[in-house]
């Protein structure tokens, strides 16, 4: 259940929201999983994403985890509800069962060997090879995704293009406590995730102004660039309509 509350609305400064077994008790019967925005959602020109905070939360009520990787990063709206990008990362669309074998390259660390893949952008209504999904232990994992400023990420700059990387701990939960001080930035591993970005070797990229808030670009990787992670190296090796990369073990 959505209540829309009215823009006037003062008395509930944020949101009210029903997960985690929060049962709300209505004359008709108990509802479990409901939620509806406060002050909060009319500020700014969040009122003309209202939509988008709606599926965020109903998307956590389907059981997705969210805010991980890059917790309020705009580029995916499981991370930021007001994000600039508003495509699903393929971690969590795998989990709510909408990829199918078709579109993931699965490969375990132990097995690598040199490969070549094609992605389709994730922000695409496309078909395709959506992710490349590497197991690196029985709880680590891998993830690597093509990005665009095409259809669901269609306000991201024009030629906005590259891939990211994020590592996936599902042995691990979501520690948001040092984002209100400052002392994390949302991707910091080094309090409790279940997922981050891994950063370009290349490390120079300045950060990117978008239509809603800013990218650290450096989480992206442009032809020619690589990310190294335990031994496995992913390396955009062309890029145009589509990014092919290559996988290597090394060192």
């Amino acid at each position: 259940v959505i209540f829309l509350f009215p823009r006037t609305i003062t008395a509930l400064p944020i949101q009210v929201i029903g997960q985690n077994n929060r049962v709300f008790t209505t004359k008709e019967g108990s509802i479990s999983n409901y939620w509806g925005g406060g002050k909060f959602a009319y500020q700014q020109d969040y009122e003309k994403l209202l939509w988008a905070i709606w599926l965020h939360e109903t998307l956590h009520m389907h059981g997705l985890p969210e805010h991980a990787p890059g917790n309020g990063w705009p580029l995916t709206i499981t991370s930021n509800q007001y994000a600039t990008a508003l495509a699903i990362d393929t971690w969590e669309s795998f989990l709510a069962g909408w990829l199918d074998e078709k579109s993931i390259v699965c490969i375990k660390q132990s097995e690598l060997k040199d490969l070549v893949v094609t992605l389709t952008p994730v922000d695409r209504n496309q078909t395709g090879t959506k992710s490349v999904m590497i197991p690196m232990s029985d709880h680590e994992i891998l993830v690597v995704e093509s990005r665009r400023a095409e259809d669901f990420s269609s306000e991201l700059p024009f030629g906005f293009y590259g891939i990211t990387a994020y590592i996936v701990d599902t042995s691990k939960d979501n520690d948001r406590s040092g984002e209100s001080s400052g002392k994390d930035n949302g991707n910091d591993p080094t309090y409790s995730k279940f997922a981050y970005y891994l950063y370009s070797s290349s490390g120079i990229h300045p950060k990117l102004r978008l239509v809603r808030g800013q990218l650290d670009t450096n989480i992206l990787a442009f032809e020619g660039e690589s990310f190294i992670y335990k031994g496995v190296k992913i390396t955009l090796v062309k890029s145009g309509d589509f990014d092919t990369i290559q996988i290597q073990k090394v060192g």
